[in-house]
């Protein structure tokens, strides 16, 4: 019996490598960041449109997330379910601390999702804040 020692496999990782050594991903590199680029702007510019009056943010500088601080003191987790029924979402800012706070943040995500679904999502998400 072989006991790995959990790394990847040497045959897989000398492909790579010399994949990288021979600018073979540079351009599907720069592809991805584009797409990424395009997805983070479509996302700002329809914040910007519909969440500025009910929220505060900064664009993103890394990463795949928004978070959005409510203007106004919202439970965000009764507010989960209303988005769900409109099939968007958002995570909790609950989730993510260690004391029960950020109850009144919400992180998006527009990493797996194309232009049209940014677009729509928020627009579907702005109408549950704005109703609440």
């Amino acid at each position: 019996v072989v006991i790995s020692g959990g790394c990847p496999n040497h045959y897989t990782s000398l492909l790579v490598k010399t994949a990288i050594d021979m600018g073979l991903v540079d351009e599907h590199i720069e592809n991805i960041k584009a797409s990424y680029r395009a997805k983070l702007e479509i996302m700002e510019g329809t914040l910007q449109t519909h969440f500025a009056d009910i929220a505060e943010w900064y664009c993103p500088r890394g990463g795949y997330f928004f978070w959005l601080k409510m203007k106004n003191e919202v439970d965000t987790k009764k507010l989960k379910e209303k988005a769900e029924e409109l099939q968007t979402g958002f995570q909790q800012g609950e989730l993510f601390s260690c004391n029960g706070g950020f109850k009144d943040y919400i992180r998006l995500s527009f990493a797996s999702y194309n232009e049209s679904e940014i677009k729509e999502g928020v627009i579907r998400l702005s109408s549950v804040f704005k109703e609440s």
